[in-house]
């Protein structure tokens, strides 16, 4: 399941600003949150585009969501030292 930064950071028990500074420092995100294209295909984190309505100017607006994917979760989670503890499936659930 994708989560937005805000989700995933909110489950690390992290701040959010605290998660997009440690991406900046390695070279994940730029400074306007875009994801880097050294990130950009490796399946961690991207860039949901989405728009909202401004009935001021009578048009869409585009923006840019951060989103980490499962795997990004758990490599995020690395990054920043919170341990993740990994279930082994039941035999039950089979």
């Amino acid at each position: 399941m994708n989560r937005t930064l805000k989700q995933a950071a909110a489950l690390l028990g992290k701040p959010q600003r605290a998660i997009r500074e440690h991406l900046r420092n390695i070279g994940a995100i730029y400074h306007d949150g875009t994801v880097t294209p050294r990130y950009h295909g490796r399946s961690l984190i991207y860039c949901d585009l989405r728009q909202r309505w401004v009935p001021e100017r009578n048009q869409y607006e585009s923006y840019g969501v951060l989103m980490v994917t499962e795997a990004g979760f758990t490599w995020l989670a690395g990054e920043l030292g919170v341990p993740v503890t990994r279930m082994q499936p039941s035999e039950q659930q089979a």
